[in-house]
């Protein structure tokens, strides 16, 4: 009985496509991304903190470009974050000597097979000054 429940289910979830509660789960099918990436401010020490860290922001350039910003092959990138990240910023602006020097990155996280440690590089988007809260 249990055998040709589970048989009807999986000729039903065949049959139907990506529709739960009958999915084939196509998202995990996939080989996992490589690289990851997060935005950040990143401080004169070198410590990249959450944006949110931060407030008055008085940055060089606009952060209105989304994800784009070093964010080439390969670098994956969840837009929704950053977008979150990049608006964080924008609504929370303030005088250039409100605060100490940061930038804005992106901070890409490279995996490789083998290793239990990602390789951390970090694309300056933009300089800014900015007041730790």
């Amino acid at each position: 009985m249990a055998a040709s429940a589970l048989a009807g289910y999986l000729v039903l979830g065949r049959a139907a496509g990506d529709v739960y509660p009958l999915s084939t789960f196509s998202m995990y099918a996939g080989l996992p991304p490589s690289s990851g990436s997060r935005i950040g401010v990143r401080d004169l020490t070198g410590l990249v903190q959450e944006v949110t860290v931060f407030d008055a922001f008085h940055c060089d350039a606009a952060l209105d470009g989304g994800s784009r910003f070093c964010a080439g092959a390969g670098v994956y990138t969840i837009d929704y974050a950053d977008r979150e990240a990049f608006a964080y910023v924008a609504s929370h602006p303030g005088e250039a000597s409100a605060g100490e020097d940061v930038d804005v990155v992106r901070r890409i996280f490279r995996f490789t097979p083998g290793s239990d440690e990602p390789v951390a590089t970090d694309c300056v988007i933009t300089h800014c000054q900015a007041r730790r809260r």
